[in-house]
């Protein structure tokens, strides 16, 4: 029996191995749910970037489309005097207006401006600036790479409208150029940020705490940002103004670059999914935490694409972010302090019940061998590992050893078994298993041993074969019994073949249970072909048959005898008649119920003929008398 400090040294040891594992289930949660988290946070940067993009080059396709399709009239623009009544009274001008008008029906377009290479406005959707000079649109850099050819979308800006007011616009412009290819004027199609390119930011916002923005590159917000009511209320922004470029309120941007290069303090961690690189732009991602621009601890990815020149930005809250993975460590920490109880209880449970299971190890014993079932395993080399002290008296030896100097193959069964060693381990080794399978062993006094076994094979992992366990019922009386009533029946059988009379037992539905030879003789069958067999069957006078059936069921039904004192019954075989006198009894059941009926037929026709021929003497004498 193990000692009281052993079994304390090797519970320490495994509670020592259970907060060790602990531990690392804690360390590899964390990591995998940092990994989980900038991994989603990436894939809605990306996708709104890609959406951005996708907005954008569908304003570009349309812009060239519109501006190609009306080069033709704008260069007729270019040509006419710059003398503001010349081109407010052009033709040329409702011609523009019209064929751009049905531009601004469908997405996010309000107006468009024509400018010319000395910054005039050739046409507008606004009339009242055809002929001046540009002084609404000042982006020097975006208008300059238009008239070198390319198209652009200029970021959100804010252009002075006629109520005295500000407008937040952008606009995409792409170049016209004459027949020798040269550009001649711009085309710039105004846009409402606040329709389709915020909505953009909207839709990738995550969780309660989660927002997905776009800045410029002085930290400045050039969309709507999901918390603007935070922001009012606080004061940093008033009732009426928005917060995009909004100069009162500012991002974190500015915190995490500095200089041209947009150098990355060290709490941002560069990405390294080359997904995230789409067209010219750097992603990085803060994991750690920052306070974003409302004062909340967020973790966020950062994307700079450079062809819009814009921060693409997606945060979400700390505890938001970590809320999952954070209740999966507190869970494994609640489950460590219950497996540690559970584990100290178990240990004190489990060191009792060893004591008591040495205890019971006599007790099993005992039930072992006085089990009224023999119990034995052997191998497949015919030794025998272990029996039960039932077996040994059912063999008649006195010991395990005396046993083991059986030969189980010559001497195992007897020779008048159904079943020898040989079939035995062919069975078990083809099916895994024998059960209720009967045979006869030889005791050690050479008396037979009738018995009932049922046994498994047991193998290892690669499927050897081990050793063969089994149990064994002596059914030694029980065979007896059985033998001596099949000598019964087997006279039984021969009493009633030898009897002169028909005998018959017939079941509810008039088939033959029991036919004597004489009953068969009468059909022209054996025995065995009647057997089974229904009156409907064997007799081709159909009625006839109904009608003994239903004699039969009235016995079967009333339980009472039925005699028939003469019953004529033609050979359809020989075409003989015969005169019969059948007895019909019941035989009852021990539940009090009859499902059988025996009959007992004989044969009067001898008596008939010789009545027949005294009837005939009879008349004949009367007639010659008289």
């Amino acid at each position: 029996m193990i000692s009281k400090k052993k079994f304390l040294l090797i519970v320490l040891l495994s509670l020592f191995v259970l907060i060790i594992g602990t531990w690392i289930s804690i360390e590899v949660t964390n990591r995998q749910g940092k990994k989980e988290i900038v991994k989603f946070i990436s894939t809605v940067n990306r996708t709104t970037l890609q959406g951005v993009h996708s907005w954008a080059e569908r304003h570009y396709a349309e812009a060239r489309q519109e501006a190609y399709e009306q080069s033709f009239l704008i260069n007729e623009l270019v040509t006419q005097t710059s003398n503001s009544k010349d081109l407010i009274d052009s033709p040329i001008q409702k011609q523009l207006y019209s064929d751009f008008s049905t531009l601004f029906l469908f997405e996010d377009y309000k107006g468009y401006d024509i400018i010319s290479k000395d910054n005039i406005f050739l046409s507008t959707s606004e009339i009242d600036r055809i002929g001046k000079r540009n002084v609404r649109y000042n982006q020097k850099d975006v208008l300059g790479r238009i008239w070198n050819g390319k198209t652009v979308i200029s970021n959100p800006f804010y252009v002075n409208n006629n109520r005295g007011g500000k407008t937040l616009v952008m606009f995409v412009g792409t170049p016209v150029k004459n027949d020798s290819n040269i550009v001649t004027a711009i085309v710039l199609f105004t846009i409402n940020p606040l329709k389709n390119f915020t909505k953009i930011f909207e839709q990738g916002r995550i969780g309660d705490s989660g927002e997905n923005y776009a800045i410029d590159k002085t930290g400045k917000f050039v969309s709507k940002i999901r918390f603007s009511d935070q922001l009012i209320k606080s004061g940093l922004i008033k009732s009426d103004k928005s917060e995009i470029l909004n100069p009162s309120i500012q991002s974190v941007s500015p915190m995490f670059f500095s200089g041209k290069k947009r150098t990355f303090s060290s709490d941002f961690l560069r990405l390294s999914d080359s997904n995230l690189h789409y067209h010219d732009v750097l992603s990085s991602a803060n994991l750690k935490g920052y306070i974003d621009y409302k004062g909340v601890n967020v973790v966020g990815v950062w994307t700079w694409d450079k062809e819009l020149d814009l921060w693409f930005v997606t945060e979400i809250s700390v505890k938001e972010a970590y809320l999952v993975f954070n209740k999966i460590q507190t869970a494994i920490l609640i489950l460590l302090f219950i497996w540690i109880i559970v584990f100290i209880l178990v240990s004190v449970i489990i060191y009792n019940w060893y004591k008591s299971l040495v205890k019971k190890e006599k007790t099993y014993e005992d039930l072992f061998n006085n089990s009224p079932l023999g119990i034995y395993q052997t191998t497949p080399n015919d030794e025998i590992k272990m029996v039960n002290q039932t077996l040994l008296d059912m063999m008649g030896y006195d010991s395990l050893s005396d046993l083991q100097t059986l030969n189980l193959e010559k001497e195992g069964y007897s020779e008048e078994s159904s079943l020898n060693h040989n079939e035995f381990k062919e069975i078990i080794e083809r099916d895994g298993f024998v059960k209720g399978i009967e045979g006869s062993w030889k005791t050690r006094e050479g008396e037979i041993l009738y018995v009932r076994e049922n046994a498994r094979i047991v193998r290892d992992k690669n499927g050897k074969t081990l050793c063969y366990e089994g149990i064994v019922e002596d059914i030694s009386e029980k065979k007896k019994a059985e033998i001596e009533l099949k000598s019964q029946k087997e006279f039984l059988k021969t009493v009633i073949d030898i009897n002169p009379n028909l005998v018959f037992v017939k079941d509810w539905h008039g088939r033959f249970t029991l036919v004597n030879k004489k009953m068969a003789e009468l059909f022209g069958q054996s025995i065995e072909e009647m057997i089974g067999k229904t009156e409907l069957d064997i007799n081709p006078n159909k009625k006839e048959a109904e009608n003994f059936l239903k004699d039969d069921r009235e016995v079967m039904t009333t339980l009472q005898s039925k005699i028939i004192s003469e019953e004529l019954f033609i050979s359809e075989r020989t075409g003989e008649k015969h005169w019969f006198h059948t007895t019909k009894v019941p035989l009852i059941l021990s539940n009090g119920e009859s499902r059988q009926v025996l009959g007992v037929v004989t044969d009067i026709t001898k008596q008939k003929q010789t009545e027949e021929t005294i009837r005939q003497v009879v008349s004949q004498f009367l007639c010659n008398r008289f």
